[in-house]
C-alpha cells in the first residue's frame, strides 16, 4: 500500500507542476490582451489628438481672418470718423456765414404777422372734402376710414363704412 500511495502522491505533485503551467500561460495571455487593448487606447487617443490639432490649425486660420477684418473695420470706421468731423466742422461754419450774413434785426413799425382771417373766410376758403358715397371703391372707403381713424374698417362691409363715413 504504500506504494500505492506514493504514486498517488506523484501524481498530485504533477497536477500542481501543470497546473502552474497553466497559470503562467494564462498570466502571459492576459499580458499580451492588457498589452493589445493599451495599444488599441492609445492609437484612439493619438488619432483624437490629430484631430485636435487639426482643429485647432483651422480654428488658428479663422482668427487671423477675423483679426485682419477687424483691423480693416476699425480703420474704416476712423475714417468715417475723420469724415464726420469735417462735415461737422463744415456745417459749423455755414451756420456762422450764415448767421453773419442775416441783417441786424431793426425794430419794425406795423404788424409783424398778417390779420388773421375773419370766420366766414375761413368757411369759404377750406376746401369741403367730398362725402363717401356708394359709388367709391371698398378700397378708397378703407383709405378714408383709416385716416379718419375707423376702428376695424378693413373687416367692414361696403355698406357699413359708407354708414359710418357719412356719419
Amino acid at each position: 500500500m504504500a506504494r500505492v500511495a506514493k504514486k498517488k502522491v506523484t501524481k498530485k505533485a504533477g497536477a500542481k507542476k501543470g497546473a502552474a503551467k497553466k497559470g503562467a500561460a494564462t498570466k502571459k495571455q492576459d499580458a499580451g490582451a492588457a498589452e493589445r487593448a493599451l495599444k488599441a487606447e492609445n492609437k484612439k487617443l493619438r488619432t483624437r489628438l490629430a484631430a485636435a490639432e487639426s482643429s485647432l490649425e483651422k480654428w488658428k486660420a479663422r482668427a487671423k481672418d477675423q483679426k485682419s477684418s477687424a483691423a480693416g473695420a476699425n480703420a474704416e470706421l476712423n475714417a468715417l470718423r475723420r469724415s464726420l468731423e469735417k462735415a461737422e466742422a463744415s456745417v459749423t461754419k455755414w451756420k456762422d456765414r450764415a448767421k453773419s450774413a442775416l441783417p441786424a434785426a431793426e425794430p419794425r413799425s406795423g404788424p409783424t404777422m398778417a390779420p388773421a382771417p375773419t370766420a366766414a373766410r375761413a368757411e369759404t376758403m377750406a376746401p369741403t372734402a367730398p362725402q363717401p358715397d356708394e359709388t367709391w371703391t371698398l378700397t378708397a372707403l378703407r383709405a378714408e376710414a383709416r385716416a379718419r381713424g375707423v376702428a376695424g374698417y378693413s373687416r367692414k362691409p361696403k355698406a357699413q363704412l359708407v354708414a359710418e363715413l357719412r356719419r
